[in-house]
Order: structure tokens, then C-alpha cells, then sequence
């Protein structure tokens, strides 16, 4: 009976084991339902991106306020004046007549919609029409896919058309130059138009918006929205090489729809090196569903794939899987590498804070991403060994600021190393990171003061005040970070170096990295 008891136990414990821990096989459409929130109501900011370009939306609204391009370089496409009321200013214009109505902009009207860390849905009803909004993004190439879908809810045909026009001006990375004149063509095959910006501070960037699905029956290169509100057709205006002009990318699309029937428009929009684009968009035409297919493929991957622990919660279940998404997409590419940025559409630039505090917690279950994040830093250190707080493209090149004495990234770098070698015991790899961490620590303790506090002119590594004096939590951080130092040296053997403090005086604190 006892030895029963022991069996039915033992049963009951790998019962509950591999109902916690799971490997999950889901197809992509469970995923996709299980990940996906969807909004109504008030209105709400929306973000969402790839790898290559990420966009924003504020209100609910399918018109987008942002756009941010990472290659070839960091550009921007944004023509808002004051960042906190950026809501106000869209760089793109949706307007529909149909029927027998009154051509009308739709585009900053409320939308209910369904999000997923690398996708956006967007759905509005009404008695006569129902339209949709749906944007993707590419995996592998420089663009996005921005579809729009019109269906007639009516029992007759009746006539319908469609305006979309995006500014195609451009901010620099960093500097945020605006850059507002670029010579442009017309390519009518696909229905194409590209803004050329001949600029070594915009990376000499080509920026396009093709057609892949309904071809449109009129095009301009300038202009706003007024030119369709005024007049039935759009002038095919085209600024020349020698005489540029403020780009634009505006489009009318007409079609009479049946009972039921809907007209599909389906736009890529990216930004390559001039002279590319016609090549980029002649395979994204007919490869773009497999490409925004790859990449939402890849963070649903990341998402649900593997193992993972459930608790049955569905909220905390649900909050895990959508973590573990926005960590896949939120990372950009940037000098020919994919690097973490901490969110989809306003960042275009790398800052190692933000990447050293998400690790801080992905060691406990990534400890590859980590990895790859040390070795990323590492490499864009200076001669010195000294770690990087920020890098970007400014102007015609890429500059990396150098975090001082001062600066949190050197605790933080100290403790993410500590962790990762806690969790792997890859001391080899550490010990490539040890001059780094020792540059650290020397930095850092040149703010010691006789009193034994650390002292600093800011309250953290963010631009806010400029007043020397003692910080209590630059002190705290101090003493964590000479622990794991502590650590970190004995684990490989080494004896405290010059201008570093004697890690004999200091407990290890393997247990607690």
C-alpha cells in the first residue's frame, strides 16, 4: 500500500510537471488568436514594427503620424512640431467617396482594431460600407505592407473610390534635419513612386510606396490631400533630378462594387539605397505575403516556442507570451546588425541602458540574447575598454557616445555579466569581458568621495539636473556591483587590479547575481 501510495504520488507530481511545463506545437493561427488583444472604445496610441521600419498611430486612427526607416540609415518620416501633442500631426491622408456621398477624410476617424506586437488590424462599419486597415512587416527586406479593403454592405452596386496620399519628407537620425525636397519617378508598371534623396545625411536613401494589388488609376508626387478633395483626378506631377521638390506619394483608386464585393488595395512601402528600389520592388510584389508571413512567424516563434511554464492564469499566461513577442520585435536594425531598441516606431538609435535592463531579466530564460548583447558592446567600446552609452548615425556617420565616470551603464554592464556567468558558468566568455568590467569599476569609483558615498551631478544616466553631490542610490548600486565583482574575480582566479578595490573585503554574492 505505501509503495502504491509513492507511485500514485510520483504520477500525480509529473502529471502537474507537464501540465507546467510545456513544449508548445501550436500552428500559427492559434498563436496568432491567443497573442492578439483587440481594442474598442477610447482611443489609444498604437506602435507596432520590424526589423526595418516601424510605424505609429495616435487616436485609433489608421493614418499613420510616424514612420521610422532603419535602412540604410535611420530616417524618419515625421512632420509633427511638438512631441507631446504629435497627435496632431499625421503624414498621411485616407479619403473614400462612396456612392452618391461626399468625398470624406476617413483616416483620422476611430477604428476598432486587433494588435499583435508585429501586426495591426484595423476594421470600421457602417450601414453602406465596411473598411479595412492591415499592417505588416518584412523579415528579410526594407519594408512594410499597408493594405486597405473596401466592401460594399449595400444590396446595390454602386461606384467607389479611394485616396491615399503619404508625405515622403524626411528627418535624420539624431540631428533630425528635416529633409523636405528629393527628385522622384513614377514606375507604372507597378504603380510605383520613388522619393530620391541624394544626401550622404540620409544615407542617400531611396524611399518607395508600390502597388501590389489594384493598380491606381491616377498618381502624384506632391501635394497634399487638397489636389483629390478640389479635382476628379490626381496631376501626375513628378519633381526632375535638377529641380526637386517636397515628395509625396498620393494615389486614387476607383471601382464599382457590387452586393458583398470589395475593392483590395495593397501598398509596400520602404526605403532603400538609391537605384534599388526598382529591383526591391519587382520580388516584393510577389513575395511580400511570404516575407510579412517569415516575420510574424518569428515572433510568434519567440512567443510560444520551445518550453515555457504555465500557471493557468490566462491573464499572466498571456502576459508571458506577449513579453517574450515584444522582445523579438522590438529590435531594429542598425549598421548591418539587428540590435534591441526599446520600442517599435520612436527609437531609431541604440542605447545600451536599455538594452543592459531588459537582460538584467532575460538571464533567467535567454541567456544566447544575452550573450550576443555583452559581445555587441564589447565590440563598440573604445581603446580604453571603455563600454558605449549610446550609438547612432549623426550627420554622414556613426558616432558612439562613451558612458563617464557617472554613467549607470557601468553597475548595470557589472551585474549583467555577473548573471550571465551565474546562469551559463561560461567563464571563458567572461574573461574576455574582465578588462571591460575592470574599466567599469575604475570609472566608477572616481566619483568615491572621502565620505565614503559616491558622488554624482545627476540623480541617474538621464539629462535631468546638473548638481554635484552625494547619491544614495549610486551608493547602493556601488556595493551590489563590488559584490558581483567579488564574484566575477574569484570565479576567474583573479587578484583585484590596480586602481580596483580589494575584493578580499567583499562577501561573494554568486547566489544572488
Amino acid at each position: 500500500m505505501r509503495r502504491s501510495l509513492k507511485v500514485l504520488i510520483l504520477v500525480t507530481v509529473i502529471g502537474h510537471l507537464l501540465f507546467f511545463v510545456c513544449s508548445t506545437e501550436k500552428d500559427p493561427a492559434r498563436m496568432r488568436n491567443d497573442l492578439q488583444v483587440e481594442f474598442s472604445g477610447d482611443r489609444a496610441q498604437i506602435e507596432v514594427g520590424g526589423p526595418y521600419a516601424g510605424i505609429e498611430m495616435h487616436n485609433s486612427a489608421p493614418a499613420l503620424n510616424r514612420i521610422s526607416f532603419y535602412y540604410p540609415r535611420a530616417n524618419s518620416v515625421d512632420v509633427s512640431q511638438d512631441y507631446w501633442k504629435r497627435e496632431k500631426y499625421r503624414i498621411m491622408d485616407i479619403g473614400i467617396r462612396f456612392g452618391d456621398q461626399l468625398k470624406r477624410w476617413i483616416g483620422t476617424e476611430p477604428f476598432d482594431f486587433t494588435l499583435t506586437p508585429c501586426t495591426i488590424h484595423l476594421v470600421k462599419k457602417d450601414s453602406a460600407f465596411s473598411m479595412m486597415v492591415d499592417y505588416r512587416f518584412c523579415k528579410d527586406c526594407p519594408a512594410f505592407t499597408a493594405t486597405y479593403e473596401i466592401t460594399n454592405q449595400g444590396p446595390e452596386s454602386v461606384p467607389c473610390e479611394l485616396f491615399l496620399s503619404l508625405d515622403l519628407s524626411l528627418r535624420t537620425c539624431h540631428s533630425y534635419k528635416i529633409k523636405d525636397e528629393a527628385w522622384t519617378e513614377y514606375d507604372s508598371l507597378y504603380g510605383a513612386v520613388f522619393a530620391n534623396f541624394e544626401d550622404p545625411e540620409t544615407g542617400n536613401a531611396q524611399i518607395f510606396v508600390a502597388n501590389a494589388g489594384l493598380i491606381p488609376c491616377g498618381f502624384t508626387t506632391a501635394g497634399d490631400g487638397s489636389t483629390w478633395m478640389d479635382d476628379a483626378d490626381l496631376p501626375g506631377t513628378i519633381f526632375p533630378r535638377e529641380n526637386p521638390g517636397h515628395p509625396a506619394a498620393g494615389f486614387v483608386y476607383r471601382k464599382t462594387l457590387g452586393p458583398g464585393e470589395s475593392m483590395k488595395v495593397v501598398q509596400i512601402i520602404g526605403s532603400i539605397l538609391m537605384g534599388k528600389g526598382r529591383d526591391g520592388i519587382s520580388y516584393l510584389v510577389k513575395h511580400h505575403e511570404k516575407e510579412t508571413r517569415a516575420y510574424e512567424a518569428y515572433v510568434l516563434d519567440a512567443a510560444y516556442g520551445g518550453h515555457h511554464l504555465e500557471t493557468g492564469d490566462d491573464v499572466l499566461d498571456h502576459s508571458v507570451h506577449w513579453s517574450k513577442a515584444i522582445l523579438a520585435a522590438n529590435a531594429h536594425v542598425l549598421d548591418g546588425m539587428l540590435v534591441p531598441m526599446p520600442c517599435p516606431a520612436q527609437y531609431n538609435f541604440y542605447f545600451t541602458h536599455d538594452v543592459l535592463l531588459t537582460d538584467l531579466a532575460a538571464v533567467f530564460f535567454d541567456t544566447h540574447r544575452v550573450k550576443r548583447d555583452l559581445e555587441f558592446i564589447i565590440q563598440h567600446a573604445d581603446s580604453l575598454n571603455t563600454i558605449p552609452h549610446a550609438y547612432y548615425w549623426r550627420d554622414d556617420r556613426y558616432v558612439t557616445e562613451y558612458a563617464l565616470s557617472d554613467n549607470w551603464n557601468h553597475f548595470w554592464f557589472t551585474l549583467v555579466s555577473a548573471r550571465y556567468l551565474r546562469h551559463t558558468g561560461d567563464a571563458a566568455f567572461l574573461e574576455n569581458l574582465y578588462p571591460y568590467i575592470e574599466r567599469s569599476i575604475r570609472l566608477a569609483l572616481e566619483n568615491l568621495g572621502e565620505d565614503d558615498l559616491m558622488w554624482a551631478y545627476r540623480p541617474d544616466w538621464w539629462d535631468i539636473g546638473s548638481s554635484f553631490g552625494q547619491r544614495s542610490y549610486m551608493t547602493i548600486l556601488t556595493i551590489r556591483v563590488l559584490e558581483v565583482f567579488n564574484y566575477i574575480s574569484t570565479v576567474l582566479g583573479k587578484d583585484a587590479a590596480p586602481g580596483c578595490p580589494n575584493t578580499k573585503r567583499w562577501p561573494p554574492a554568486c547566489a544572488q547575481c
